[in-house]
């Protein structure tokens, strides 16, 4: 996640003082985000060209971050 996002989040954690409540975990766009990396690192080694629209997922798939670390995590009763 670019560090804005990281820093943008840690600010809204803190106004709603859950900074030190906050468990870290891993988020479906992360995964998402590492494999495409993975896919974009494979291509440009071998010289194919990557098209744009796939750097623009980049900036939308950090957004997507955003929110999902933003909503709380609901937890499922009786666990």
């Amino acid at each position: 996640m670019p560090r804005s996002l990281c820093f943008t989040f840690g600010t809204y954690l803190a106004i709603n003082q859950r900074l030190g409540k906050y468990q870290f975990r891993a988020i479906w766009c992360g995964k998402i985000t590492t494999i495409l990396q993975l896919l974009v690192l494979f291509c440009l080694t071998v010289q194919i060209s990557i098209p744009a629209p796939l750097y623009i997922m980049f900036v939308l798939l950090g957004l997507l971050s955003l929110v999902e670390l933003a909503l709380p995590k609901a937890r499922a009763e009786g666990f």
